[in-house]
């Protein structure tokens, strides 16, 4: 059991370590006008894309990203502010962070630290076995609680994602795959391909990566990739190793 709770735990460690005991940034009580459902192996990929919270508590200010990846590894970064908190809780805060496997690129003269590690997608899948993860209706918020009985909620931030949202893409320089049609669904982060030479159609998750950017998961038939818009022309498009080519439909 306790390797599932350290694995609980990994995901809210920056909040913990900064609480050192039972804080959150938000209540667990079911008042927050939200429907919470486990995440659950059947539903995981829910979970792929980038998050986003932050929280103060005992002189700490902290912004926290979570990215999971299509393949569920991922990684955590804590951008934060300590100029509040006294030094022991300091030197309490870095013990804890390296005990997790954090490294951490601290401006002690700034009083602010930004704190990073990678997490593997075994690491991930435990988490989800433990059942301490929880998503709103919407699927753009994440409850997560860890073995301390800190609760984190988490936003998923689209960034500019909605570029691709809703929209369907022709290739145009594929050889036999001319035809071949890329759709982005309009609600949440999938994405259709169509091989026309082969009759194929297969679906999978997309996750928003950068500007103009998405990640394409592996499919069974399509292979991992990253679908990038053309910065001068928001009609055309790349996928692959950049030589393969889409125009807007």
């Amino acid at each position: 059991m306790k390797k599932v709770f350290k694995a609980a735990a990994f995901l809210t460690v920056l909040f913990a370590v900064l609480a050192f005991a039972c804080c959150s940034n938000s209540s667990d009580s079911g008042g927050d006008g939200e429907t919470w459902t486990v995440v659950t192996a059947a539903n995981k990929s829910d979970l792929v894309g980038t998050w986003k919270a932050s929280a103060s508590m005992n002189g700490f200010k902290e912004n926290d990203t979570y990215f999971v990846d299509a393949d569920y590894s991922g990684n955590q970064k804590g951008d934060i502010d300590y100029s509040g908190a006294s030094l022991e809780n300091y030197l309490k805060l870095l013990v804890n962070l390296k005990t997790f496997g954090f490294t951490c690129n601290d401006d002690t003269s700034a009083k602010k630290m930004t704190a990073t590690r990678n997490f593997t997608s075994v690491e991930f899948l435990a988490t989800i076995a433990a059942g301490s993860i929880k998503l709103n209706a919407a699927k753009n918020k994440a409850k997560i609680t860890d073995f301390l009985n800190n609760t984190v909620v988490y936003t998923k931030d689209s960034g500019d994602a909605t570029i691709f949202s809703g929209t369907t893409w022709k290739c145009v320089n594929s050889g036999g795959e001319v035809d071949m049609l890329y759709k982005f669904a309009a609600s949440d982060n999938k994405v259709t391909r169509t091989f026309n030479s082969t009759g194929i159609t297969e679906t999978t998750a997309y996750i928003f990566v950068a500007p103009r950017t998405a990640k394409i998961a592996k499919g069974t038939i399509g292979g991992a990739e990253d679908f990038v818009i053309d910065e001068n022309d928001p009609n055309k498009a790349t996928a692959g190793n950049g030589l393969t080519q889409f125009v807007k439909q």
